[in-house]
């Protein structure tokens, strides 16, 4: 049945059903729906909503995570078609490098301190 709502139609890319996703983890551990909500803060029939839920907001798919010590959103990374994955790691590549490159002039700069340092000992 087609969704009123765009961001839930499938199109090419078939994305993962979110509440599905948090009920096998669930499962997989043995945790109850009660327990679940327990550890959530909200009552059972919101713990049900949220399972029955093709999509969950990002703060909400957090507070599961942490929930059931698991990474859904790593999860769904790997979802992603692998053509993606170049696109992704690129830019957070490039922040890594410039974080290497500001460390590396800071330890420069922390060797040429001790020597001024030792200097006057």
């Amino acid at each position: 049945m087609p969704s009123d709502r765009k961001y839930l139609n499938q199109g090419t890319h078939a994305y993962a059903h979110i509440g599905r996703m948090v009920q096998q983890e669930m499962e997989a551990q043995k945790i109850s729906g009660a327990e679940m909500a327990r550890r959530m803060g909200v009552t059972g029939p919101t713990m049900a909503a949220y399972l029955k839920r093709p999509s969950i907001q990002a703060g909400i798919l957090w507070k599961l995570g942490l929930a059931l010590e698991y990474n859904f959103f790593a999860e769904m990374a790997q979802q992603f078609p692998a053509e993606m994955s170049k696109k992704v790691t690129a830019p957070l590549q490039l922040k890594l490098d410039e974080k290497d490159l500001r460390i590396a002039d800071l330890e420069k700069e922390i060797a040429i301190y001790k020597n001024v340092i030792s200097g006057f000992k």
